[in-house]
């Protein structure tokens, strides 16, 4: 059983073709991944929003918040790709 959530891949993507001289078609990731992003996003807009306040939540719950947000949002998105 894995209990790692799904990370979604890279968030920024880069394809080497072989037009480049680099060998066959590869995709690279170097850098976060699209979970991590997809937090940095949601944490953006947590703290945006005034709510929670540090005073009342600590910073690892703000952050646990932040990555619910972005395996919810990981998890819409294969949802949506399975349905097409």
């Amino acid at each position: 059983m894995n209990c790692q959530p799904e990370n979604g891949g890279p968030a920024y993507p880069l394809s080497v073709h072989p037009e480049h001289g680099y060998g066959p078609a590869a995709s690279v990731q170097d850098g976060m991944s699209l979970r991590d992003y997809f937090a940095g996003q949601a944490l953006v807009g947590l703290r945006a929003s005034g709510i929670p306040d540090e005073r009342r939540e600590t910073y690892a719950a703000v952050a646990d918040a932040a990555y619910r947000s972005a395996d919810a949002m990981i998890a819409e998105r294969n949802r949506k790709e399975n349905k097409q």
